[in-house]
């Protein structure tokens, strides 16, 4: 209710729970609960480490709040635009940050930087002067790779700018994540097992 007032949209926030069962029944909860107290269902649901789910009846409804919102946070938050040049910003943000790689793997962030990159050290190769990376792997999974370093450092950066606090996922959620039969299943398919 708080986030209901402060950006003036039915809104409610979900803390971090694991992906399946867990996180949907703590949405179903949240949910029943904004119910209760406004009489109405929540538009945008926010998570803690998953990102957000915007419903309603109309999908163009949908759409502009999911833009809304966006646009709410990233002016609340005073956040740049996510670069065009996202390939140049990945690039520089490794040759400013020689410890990349090891506080990419130690701080995961959320479930797909778990899934996809928990064994990154022997899937790329970074140039610490150039920023280049080469990637050891087929591309599917390479891709899968790269969108989740992209999205690691815009959060990182962003959130340093910001002030922010990181909050990176525990090792039993970690684990938890890595043995779900659906996120190995994921894994194959970017494999190409």
């Amino acid at each position: 209710s708080e986030i209901s007032e402060k950006f003036g949209m039915l809104a409610v926030w979900v803390n971090y729970q694991s992906p399946g069962p867990h996180i949907a029944l703590a949405v179903k909860k949240a949910v029943e609960n904004f119910k209760n107290q406004h009489g109405a269902a929540p538009e945008v649901i926010l998570m803690q480490n998953h990102g957000l789910i915007v419903s309603g009846n109309d999908l163009g409804r949908v759409f502009n709040l999911h833009n809304e919102i966006r646009e709410i946070i990233k002016s609340y938050l005073n956040l740049k635009l996510f670069p065009e040049d996202w390939a140049d910003y990945l690039k520089n943000f490794i040759k400013i940050n020689k410890d990349f790689i090891a506080s990419f793997s130690k701080n995961i962030l959320f479930p797909d930087q778990a899934v996809f990159c928990g064994n990154i050290n022997e899937k790329i190769s970074i140039n610490k002067k150039t920023g280049d990376i080469a990637y050891k792997t087929n591309k599917k999974e390479a891709a899968a790779i790269e969108e989740n370093l992209i999205a690691w450092v815009y959060i990182v950066d962003c959130a340093k700018k910001c002030g922010l606090i990181l909050n990176p996922l525990s090792q039993d959620n970690i684990n938890y994540i890595n043995n779900m039969e659906s996120e190995k299943y994921r894994q194959q398919l970017t494999r190409g097992n």
